[in-house]
């Protein structure tokens, strides 16, 4: 018996992610939100949250499909012909709704390796039920997907929910594949993704070119002493089998302080991604200094989600993200100086930031993932990405406000109260990750993650805790 159905190769963003996941240089995605249901219910509704699941998994194809040759040049997409969920669904112990508990549940997931993408479709659900609702927290491997898809899964979860007694699904924790849901091309296959010289040259002749040519070019090849990009040296990297280690620190911004903070940016035509920049970049820095390290430079690299360019990528799950890089200078600290409340000059740098994340993020030229059509040896690239310093101190990923539409006449009262997100640690990547997700009139999420070694001081975790805290102060003073 037939127990997958070929369906197309990787794209080559696609192969990248493979290619981390294959090597252990990066574990999942991970986004969770709180569902609560304002008619009083005893327990959790298991067997509703079974027939939800299963509707997930058949309008995403991407829940479905496993990968061929993982660790050869070709991998391949395919289709199970069954899914035991089993392998998919676990349920938790109660929790409550603090920072500690999120983060215990995220670390959960993250730890919690997924299943091999050859045998089973790398994803799971976890369900730890609250009070008055339970968390769903779901754990994606990149290759399937991006930070928006995990939106797409809770949007379709929390439909579902409500019309749960009208759904055509039975509780049972077997799933068969009668449909055959195309699964979405890779983008470079929607649309062109053109690459002008003036771009591809400097990034391939930083690579190959000798160090004098590139410096007689004006390309730099070494990094600035005056920024910061963490640990001058990667920590050893996880032995054959293992998947990088992640820590992660949480944190959860009141309603009042978010709302504030969304009005303000409105009032100066800054979008919330370009003010975070500025703000993670100023907490850097005081955290820093008051650990004897005084930088103003911080080099950021943002996510960017394209689907504004592929339409047809619209409500799906895959990966159709890009990336823009940013220098955030910060005023230097001096004695009496050191204010939460932020200046001018942040405001005016966090504009700049939001212009040109609009700009970037309106078009699929000089993409920095188009690069890597160019690439043949994938699993050599990332290996040469994770043995060289930084190339950015921290990357900051918003996937938005997740806006549950209202109820429907007969429908469950069914609504989602948060959603957090966070990223595995990189081995090739950036010091320090910051995830922020939010709903809408809800409270703002940020998860701070990264491979233990990378920060480049010796309290890593209180310095983590340290930077949040600064984070949460400033969005406090904004008025």
């Amino acid at each position: 018996m037939k127990t997958h159905q070929i369906l197309r190769p990787a794209g080559f963003a696609e192969r990248r992610c493979i290619a981390r996941d294959v090597l252990g240089h990066y574990g999942s995605i991970v986004l969770s939100a709180m569902y609560q249901c304002t008619k009083t219910t005893n327990g959790i509704p298991k067997d509703d949250i079974i027939k939800a699941l299963k509707q997930c998994i058949r309008e995403h194809s991407s829940l479905s499909v496993i990968l061929l040759a993982a660790e050869g040049e070709r991998p391949q997409y395919a289709r199970v012909a069954s899914l035991d969920l089993n392998q998919h669904l676990h349920f938790l112990e109660p929790t409550g709704q603090d920072e500690e508990a999120i983060k215990e549940m995220h670390d959960l997931a993250h730890h919690d390796r997924l299943p091999h993408m050859s045998k089973a479709p790398p994803w799971r659900v976890y369900i730890a039920p609250t009070g008055s609702g339970f968390w769903l927290v779901l754990s994606l491997s990149h290759s399937l997907g991006d930070g928006r898809s995990g939106y797409f899964f809770h949007s379709t979860f929390l439909k579902a929910m409500r019309s749960s007694h009208n759904l055509d699904q039975d509780a049972s924790l077997n799933l068969d594949f009668s449909s055959r849901k195309e699964l979405a091309p890779p983008f470079e296959l929607i649309r062109p993704t053109p690459i002008s010289w003036s771009y591809l040259l400097p990034p391939f002749l930083s690579q190959y070119a000798p160090k004098f040519v590139s410096r007689m070019l004006g390309i730099v090849t070494e990094r600035p002493k005056d920024v910061w990009f963490g640990a001058d040296e990667r920590p050893e990297l996880p032995r054959p089998g293992y998947v990088v280690r992640t820590y992660l620190r949480a944190l959860m911004v009141s309603i009042h302080t978010t709302q504030q903070v969304l009005e303000a940016c409105r009032r100066r035509q800054v979008r919330l991604t370009g003010l975070l920049g500025q703000v993670i970049a100023r907490a850097l820095s005081r955290a820093l200094h008051a650990r004897g390290k005084d930088y103003v430079k911080f080099k950021q690299v943002t996510a960017i989600d394209l689907r504004r360019c592929i339409p047809e990528a619209t409500g799906t799950m895959g990966n159709y993200s890009s990336t823009a890089s940013d220098t955030s200078i910060v005023s230097p600290i001096r004695s009496g100086t050191a204010s939460d409340r932020l200046l001018d000059q942040d405001w005016e740098a966090a504009c700049q930031v939001t212009e040109h994340l609009a700009q970037a993020s309106s078009t699929l030229n000089n993409q920095p993932l188009s690069l890597l059509k160019y690439l043949t040896d994938f699993p050599s690239w990332i290996l040469q990405k994770a043995s060289t310093p930084a190339e950015h101190g921290f990357e900051l990923s918003n996937v938005g406000v997740l806006d549950a539409p209202d109820f429907d006449e007969g429908q469950q009262k069914w609504q989602i109260q948060d959603v957090v997100f966070s990223g595995s640690a990189d081995c090739g990547g950036p010091a320090l990750s910051i995830c922020v997700a939010g709903t809408k009139g809800g409270r703002l999420s940020l998860m701070a993650s990264w491979w233990p070694g990378m920060l480049g001081v010796e309290d890593e975790d209180a310095f983590a805790e340290d930077v949040l805290e600064r984070i949460k102060l400033q969005l406090e003073s904004i008025d």
